[in-house]
């Protein structure tokens, strides 16, 4: 059940049809009345204070346990700021699943086990675990957003038996910005029942009235594509937590259940403080594990160095070398580009592909690296060859000719949702229902390969050292040759001299 009250005067002004048959009234008479004519003054005490700090949070806040309506019965109502109404939202304890430990312990129990995770793998992995056992849905994923826009499935937790959604990946186009926009301020978002049907809100909007913003209800009707979507997946029920990373949404947690399920007020609000917690924990997870691999790049990068002499280097003998380079840089393929010909130990482009190739890098700036992880966005006859080869760094060493080393990375496979229904995408883009809207069933999944991971900025760091390391070597070389050239001159002298 849903009221909306004017502010000031806390005045009914708006209120879902079921309202009648909770507080045994008709709608007509609870519009335009004061607050009094439906709930008792201590009641209204607490839910003024609630509101309070509602307006201080951006959030909805909850008040639990409240008795109301001619049976007295228990409620739970969430209450937010929409305009110049106070929204209240009422949901029934009766029917709710509900967690039997306290709240606040559990929340501090998942937190301490997901700060003694080693990796930021494990530590995905164990969070997706723990929301599960909390929430007791069928499934939960951890979808990430990339840096444009596209999200995939991280990782995944699921009773045995359901398809799995691992991998999968949902273009930009599916959450457009007004509905990242909206995941931002509304954190949760739940629905118990696909098939249910929604209650009309009463007066309906007229010239005169306008219609009430439900932007941060919680009981919100998902539109009716969402709702289609859910159901083509077998998902009757689901949760939808925001994970944020400074002002920018960095992902979604998404709940799925089987039959139509609804979870108390307590539960959804130690989900959404779990939610917060590990949007936090993210970060740090992810700087720790990037600490430890730039530390052993970089003590890679010396040893490389540190073997190298200007007698046989990388440029004489690149199979010696390559399997150092794969360990200080991650990729699948190393090559180098010197004198007009092609060495390559691992997976590289076509023979054929390479004049192609290296034109295209002599337009680029000769004293910085260049990285890609779409290469043929770039280059166009690189789509010949993006199934194997798709990003691309590479490392000038020389200005005139140009000459590179080549790191080449596989392109990634992305399982991507198509909806059987694509011609009705635009209107269920403007329902922010999380990633399980775009979701389709296991038929509808394509296989597409165009890109590979992205290069990260401590893999470009240490290929910039290296760049810079290995003009040092080539200068070393140069001088060496030059020394031997003299000699050499020195010795035809001396001979010539006798």
């Amino acid at each position: 059940m849903l009221v909306a009250l004017s502010l000031p005067i806390w005045q009914i002004t708006y209120v879902s049809l079921n309202a009648a048959e909770l507080f045994g009234k008709p709608v007509d008479a609870m519009i335009g009345a004061s607050m009094e004519v439906i709930l008792p003054p201590k009641i209204i005490h607490d839910l003024r204070n609630t509101f309070q700090a509602a307006m201080i949070s951006g959030q909805a806040e909850r008040l639990s346990g409240v008795r109301i309506g001619t049976e007295d019965a228990e409620h739970d109502i969430f209450i937010h700021a929409s305009g110049n109404y106070a929204v209240a939202e009422c949901l029934p304890v009766a029917g709710a699943d509900t967690i039997r430990s306290d709240a606040a312990v559990l929340v501090k129990t998942i937190i301490e086990r997901l700060r003694r995770t080693g990796t930021f793998t494990a530590f995905m992995t164990s969070a997706a675990r723990q929301l599960r056992a909390v929430t007791g849905f069928d499934r939960v994923l951890i979808q990430e957003f990339l840096e444009d826009g596209s999200g995939t499935v991280v990782v995944e937790a699921s009773r045995p038996g359901m398809p799995s959604c691992l991998g999968l990946h949902s273009p930009a186009t599916d959450i457009p910005a007004r509905s990242r926009a909206l995941l931002l301020r509304q954190r949760l978002r739940m629905i118990p029942d696909s098939e249910g049907a929604p209650v009309p809100i009463e007066p309906a909007s007229t010239a005169e009235q306008l219609p009430l913003d439900l932007s941060l209800s919680m009981l919100r009707p998902a539109s009716p594509i969402h709702l289609r979507h859910l159901r083509e997946m077998g998902v009757r029920a689901s949760l939808t937590a925001s994970i944020i990373q400074g002002d920018e949404l960095w992902g979604l947690i998404s709940c799925h259940h089987e039959t139509p399920r609804r979870i108390a007020a307590s539960t959804a609000t130690a989900i959404e403080l779990l939610a917060q917690m590990f949007s936090t924990m993210i970060e740090g997870k992810r700087n720790k594990d990037e600490l430890v691999d730039r530390v052993k790049a970089r003590e890679t990068h010396d040893r490389l160095i540190a073997g190298m002499a200007p007698q046989e280097t990388i440029f004489q003998d690149l199979a010696a070398f390559a399997p150092t380079l794969r360990e200080m840089i991650r990729c699948d393929g190393v090559g180098v580009w010197s004198e007009g010909r092609f060495e390559f130990d691992g997976l590289a482009p076509p023979a054929d592909a390479m004049p192609e190739l290296t034109r295209f890098l002599d337009h680029k700036p000769a004293d910085r690296c260049f990285a890609t992880n779409e290469l043929s966005s770039e280059l166009p006859d690189a789509s010949r060859y993006a199934g194997a080869v798709s990003g691309l760094l590479a490392l000038p060493f020389s200005r005139v000719p140009k000459d590179y080393v080549l790191l080449f990375r596989r392109g990634s496979v992305r399982t991507v949702a198509r909806s059987d229904h694509s011609d009705e995408a635009a209107p269920c883009q403007e329902e922010p229902g999380g990633p399980s809207s775009r979701i389709p069933s296991v038929p509808r999944q394509e296989a597409v390969r165009s890109r590979s991971p992205a290069w990260r900025p401590f893999e470009l760091e240490i290929a910039e050292t290296l760049r810079i390391s290995l003009l040092d070597v080539v200068l070393r070389r140069l001088d060496l040759i030059n020394r031997e050239h003299k000699i050499v001159q020195q010795s035809r002298a001396f001979l010539i001299a006798r």
